[in-house]
């Protein structure tokens, strides 16, 4: 929910009161000169998400989708400077394969959705086909660095899970002596000693 309000909410939310006031045309920000606004506010809304993360002790997989998140949209930015790159088709992709990772090759029946995505951007003339493939491909190396991370880094603060300690059959087992008890003294226990008139 945190990533969800930090990565969706609050940009979408930045987004439409921008259009609000008349800073720019439409929710899908189609004027690449109108794009730098919202994406370093997507930025800074991410950047805090990630900080919280961290302050939490997330889960090391969710820290690298943001991760992940955040270098798509550093790399969004430096494109858009000069280019009007498709983010819609650049989310689509990312989407498709971090659910194929985490609930298997059922996930692939969406792999026509972001067809579509591509397919409506280009008939919707908001991008060129290659604009569209392009897209589609930064948001498959992204989510597919993001896995990589995942699978190998922790966040700030966490450490990774503990090894594995089963005991390897060609090593020699290590001998641990227990020291005894200590000998009580009762009663029952005592040398008892024969007296002699």
């Amino acid at each position: 929910m945190l990533v969800a309000l930090f990565c969706g909410g609050i940009p979408i939310a930045v987004i439409m009161l921008g259009v609000k006031r008349g800073h720019w045309i439409d929710n899908h920000v189609r004027v690449r000169e109108q794009r730098a606004m919202p994406l370093m506010a997507t930025m800074a809304s991410v950047m805090t998400g990630t900080s919280l993360l961290v302050v939490l002790g997330a889960p090391h997989e969710v820290f690298a989708l943001v991760v992940a998140m955040l270098v798509g949209l550093v790399i969004a930015m430096a494109v858009t400077v000069w280019w009007k790159v498709s983010i819609h088709t650049a989310v689509a992709p990312g989407v498709v394969i971090v659910l194929f990772v985490a609930y298997g090759t059922l996930m692939a029946l969406l792999v026509p959705g972001v067809a579509a995505v591509g397919w409506s951007r280009v008939v919707l003339h908001d991008h060129t086909i290659t604009r569209t493939v392009a897209g589609g491909l930064l948001g498959g190396v992204v989510a597919t660095s993001r896995e990589s991370v995942a699978a190998t880094a922790d966040p700030p603060g966490r450490t990774s899970p503990p090894r594995d300690r089963t005991p390897n059959p060609t090593q020699r087992p290590q001998l641990r002596l227990q020291p005894s008890p200590p000998y009580q003294d009762n009663d029952n226990c005592r040398l008892r000693t024969r007296t002699t008139a």
